[in-house]
């Protein structure tokens, strides 16, 4: 039930910030996270019916690809996942970006 909530409660913030959101410019923020928020609750009710998503975590593929990251052990030059875009909010980063 606190996934359902937790879209809810986006939903509130976002009427609350309305006003202002020209100024924010948080449409693609709450876009983004209203979508990520149906998904976990969508996981949380039907795991096997979530396993694309999943699997579009770090990087998105048009086939199923599993392993650390979906990787087939050879280095990617961007990640682009969904949790990219939730956490960054943009559509990919530079693996070179990520290294420390």
């Amino acid at each position: 039930q606190d996934w359902a909530v937790l879209g809810q409660k986006l939903q509130v913030l976002r009427s609350l910030l309305a006003p202002i959101e020209g100024c924010l410019r948080l449409k693609p923020f709450f876009d983004t996270a209203a979508e990520v928020f149906a998904n976990l609750h969508r996981t949380y009710v039907d795991g096997a019916a979530m396993r694309k998503w999943w699997a579009d975590v770090l990087l998105k593929s048009s086939a199923y690809e599993y392993g650390p990251s979906g990787m087939r052990r050879h280095e990617v030059e961007a990640y682009n996942g969904w949790l990219v875009q939730f956490l960054a909010g943009t559509e990919k980063i530079k693996a070179n970006d990520l290294r420390a």
